[in-house]
């Protein structure tokens, strides 16, 4: 018999545990010791109350890591964490939600039901911070090295590629629940410029339309350029996302984000490649492409 757990995973479609769930600011506990005990309590009875209820959401993303099954509502920037059988505190849920505060220090706020025997329950926050950590040692390891270029020595600084992944992560999060004006604010005044917010908005449907839904996220390929030739001056960071789609075979996402000296990230660009490279030129490509090129 198939368990809630499963239905939930089932039913909404999972999104890349890279761009989402391990989103740096996703999770206080991953960078400070901001750490207190929610005020209110799980709101449902029990554990399969609240995956009844979440199930029925459609704007909240997923994933399975280890033992557990998460999800996120981005725009309240609220994580719950359910326990797979494997765990001994199972069958639990925990609640995360990340205050920014006005300096941009987080706090997490957590609230926990454990339906499981005291002593069992004792060790589910232990469990919990495993994960957190598991979480920020993948979100690391999807940060490649800086791409060696012929018109620079210089790569990408630690900060500048933790704030760029984080832009995309933020930019591909607005676009999946369709927030289409905060992902549009995201990007460079010069896309701005040649792609009016109307325009961009029904490219956006065209895309969704086009694959069948959202996108599901696999791996992630992360380049940098800084100065290349021909380009306007700055650090470029090309993110190159394998995904599966529900209407076609292949699916990549390709987000382009650019710093010019002394400025801050936008995004440059935003690619959907229907198409697998190996038979492009038997095929016909839906993407955005040229629309989405700032430049």
């Amino acid at each position: 018999m198939e368990t809630t757990a499963a239905r939930f995973v089932r039913i909404i479609p999972l999104f890349a545990v890279i761009v989402v769930i391990l989103n740096s600011s996703s999770s206080a506990l991953a960078q400070s010791p901001n750490w207190t005990k929610d005020d209110q309590s799980i709101t449902h009875p029990t554990v399969e109350a609240t995956l009844s209820a979440l199930t029925k959401r459609r704007d909240l993303l997923t994933a399975n890591i280890g033992d557990w099954v998460l999800a996120r509502d981005v725009k309240k920037k609220i994580i719950w964490a359910f326990t797979k059988p494997a765990l001994a505190a199972h069958p639990s849920v925990v609640r995360e939600t990340v205050i920014v505060g006005p300096d941009g220090t987080t706090t997490a706020k957590i609230a926990t039901l454990c339906e499981a025997i005291r002593a069992d329950c004792e060790l589910l926050m232990a469990d919990y911070k495993k994960l957190i950590s598991r979480m920020k040692t993948e979100k690391e390891k999807r940060i490649r090295k800086p791409k060696k270029v012929k018109t620079s020595k210089a790569g990408a600084t630690k900060t500048e590629q933790e704030v760029a992944l984080q832009l995309v992560d933020r930019f591909l999060a607005a676009i999946r629940v369709k927030q289409y004006r905060e992902a549009y604010n995201l990007t460079a005044p010069v896309l701005k410029k040649s792609l009016p917010y109307d325009r961009y908005v029904g490219l956006q449907n065209r895309l969704f339309a086009l694959g069948g839904g959202n996108p599901a996220y696999i791996s992630t390929k992360v380049f940098w350029y800084r100065n290349p030739q021909n380009s306007p001056a700055g650090l470029y960071a090309v993110v190159e996302i394998v995904c599966t789609i529900p209407k076609k075979p292949y699916c990549k996402e390709i987000v382009t984000v650019y710093k010019p000296p002394n400025g801050r990230f936008t995004v440059l660009r935003q690619n959907r490649d229907f198409v697998d490279p190996a038979t492009e030129s038997n095929l016909r490509q839906e993407n955005l492409g040229g629309n989405l090129n700032a430049q």
